[in-house]
């Protein structure tokens, strides 16, 4: 079974409604970390979006397994990070991308997917 499913947005909402929170009710995963991560992918979806192959190019590969470095960097970094990275699977969502340019779409829209619930269920960004 692929890590992002078809119906990735309510996966999406899911992993978002699970994540840890302090006694107050505030998520521990600030939206800027979410959306620092969410910035890697954006110029990748970029490239993959101009490409209509449904290859991606080798150049792009390196992007994405790079993109996979940046993730376990930032979630070595920080707790809450690396709660978000393992809950949403977004490690092994980027090793199932392989050389799929779809896959790397979904992987993207997932992304942006998880910012939007991050943004519309914590009530600090209200």
């Amino acid at each position: 079974m692929p890590m992002i499913q078809e119906e990735y947005v309510d996966q999406a909402k899911k992993v978002i409604e699970e994540l840890p929170k302090n006694k107050n009710g505030d998520f521990l995963l600030t939206t800027n970390q979410l959306r620092n991560l969410l910035s890697l992918t954006a110029q990748i979806f970029d490239e993959a979006e101009t490409d209509s192959s449904p290859k991606i190019a080798p150049s792009l590969k390196d992007k994405v397994q790079y993109l996979r470095v940046r993730f376990i960097y930032q979630a070595g970094r920080e707790p809450s990070v690396h709660a978000f990275v393992q809950k949403a699977k977004l490690l092994e969502a980027l090793a199932e991308v392989g050389d799929s340019r779809d896959k790397l779409i979904t992987f993207c829209r997932y992304m942006e997917a998880l910012v939007a619930y991050k943004k519309y269920l914590d009530p600090k960004d209200k």
